[in-house]
């Protein structure tokens, strides 16, 4: 996290090691999971983010709860877009 960083940039500086400061044992879900799964891991976790893995339990990225919150808000503004009329 962010926190970690900063600590290990004051602590050793910028050589220090990716797996000193890196997030373990992240709650991870399936790249096919519904986005309710991400809310309710998001949720229950004490981490700031979710694992998103593939089948073969590669890690695919991240989620956030920031990624949610961007992707209802485009969401909503193209429901707008679609239902407006051209020339209002």
């Amino acid at each position: 996290t962010r926190d970690g960083i900063i600590r290990a940039l004051a602590a050793t500086g910028p050589a220090t090691p990716v797996i000193d400061v890196m997030e373990r044992d992240v709650v991870s879900i399936n790249q096919r999971a519904p986005l309710s799964e991400a809310v309710k891991a998001l949720e229950t976790s004490t981490r700031p983010l979710v694992g998103v893995v593939a089948d073969d339990g590669h890690v695919v990225g991240i989620i956030t709860a920031e990624n949610l919150a961007e992707y209802m808000m485009v969401s909503e503004a193209g429901r707008g877009w679609r239902n407006s009329t051209p020339g209002r």
